[in-house]
């Protein structure tokens, strides 16, 4: 880790940078030659385009015997999106809403004059091209600072005996996760986390059980006031863990009723834990539903009982169904024990 010094150069680095491109814009506006901050920022795009296509040509053209990644289906999909995107540039650049304007006529004398019908011209976007041009910054920043996660993942993971990643992602309502989500929690399971939380899309969204670790895409709701089915549908989930043993989970179906979480009764919640092992077996996983609990670990066997273990007279196996890729099957084992 750098340290504190390292910071504050940093900052006052990137703050004398700023002053300095600042000026020089000012500079070129002045002398006539054009927006000056536009100039630089378009002299910094041209500048990327020449590798921004070499690198496209080796996608369709690869070097050294390498099978293309691209065909010909992807170089017309490619054109087509790039025409898309100027059109709608220049589109919301020069676009003008017309609000038109009536002036009544009036009698001046011995003559009529006004009752013309004329408008006046509305920008859509009155910062012209500035909006678009930072999107690409942005978009940038937040792919820097999920870089920065991985980072942080790690550095973590040297001091700590275990590291949670709880994040706030998806898009709301989705049954399963974007290929985002998947990407993202897949590197941060590779970076040292031991499970990843995820949260935003408002329902229950499937588990995984990725290498050594666990991946909640979606807990849903809990104390929220949303009223359809799906946003009420909402979980426990009862984590162990502990150093130089498999990670499991056991799942307590929830329902929320005024803002209000409660368990669910056994048919309700069976069914619903069915469904979620259905679609978690869609990413690779294994969820053992038993009655009104489901069970997963990363090693595809069965999850001991949480509640099981703290509490062996009450909670007693009962009839299971296992989900696992790409097949179904019904059995009775006794959950296997796990200190």
């Amino acid at each position: 880790f750098p340290g504190l010094p390292f910071e504050i150069l940093t900052v006052l680095t990137m703050t004398a940078a700023t002053m300095l491109t600042m000026w020089l814009g000012e500079q070129i506006t002045e002398r006539g030659i054009g927006n000056g901050t536009s100039v630089i920022i378009m002299v910094n795009i041209i500048a990327r385009l020449p590798g921004a296509l070499y690198a496209t040509v080796l996608k369709f053209i690869p070097m050294g015997g390498q099978s293309a990644e691209f065909n010909v289906f992807h170089l017309a999909l490619l054109l087509g999106l790039a025409f898309f995107v100027f059109a709608g540039t220049i589109a919301l650049t020069q676009g003008v809403r017309r609000v038109p304007i009536h002036t009544a006529r009036r009698s001046v004398g011995n003559r009529a004059v006004g009752g013309q019908n004329t408008y006046m011209p509305l920008r859509v976007n009155y910062a012209g091209v500035m909006p678009i041009i930072f999107a690409g910054p942005i978009l940038q920043a937040l792919g820097w600072v999920f870089s920065r996660i991985d980072k942080d993942i790690a550095r973590l993971k040297r001091t700590a005996d275990f590291v949670i990643v709880s994040v706030h992602w998806g898009v709301e309502y989705a049954a399963m996760p974007d290929a985002a989500q998947v990407a993202r929690a897949h590197a941060a399971i590779d970076a040292g986390a031991d499970v990843v939380l995820g949260h935003h899309p408002h329902v229950l969204q499937p588990f995984e059980a990725y290498k050594e670790g666990l991946i909640f895409y979606s807990l849903g709701n809990f104390v929220f006031d949303q009223k359809k089915s799906r946003t009420t549908e909402s979980m426990v989930a009862l984590i162990s863990l502990k150093k130089g043993k498999r990670p499991e989970a056991e799942i307590i179906p929830y329902r929320i009723s005024d803002s209000r979480p409660a368990p669910m009764g056994p048919q309700e919640g069976n069914k619903l834990l069915k469904d979620l092992a259905e679609r978690s077996s869609r990413l690779g996983t294994r969820v053992d539903v038993l009655a009104d609990r489901a069970y997963l670990t990363t090693d595809g066997r069965m999850a001991s009982s949480f509640l099981g273990r703290a509490y062996p007279g009450i909670f007693k196996s009962r009839g299971i169904v296992k989900y696992a890729p790409s097949i179904i099957s019904a059995a009775s084992p006794t959950p296997s024990s796990v200190p």
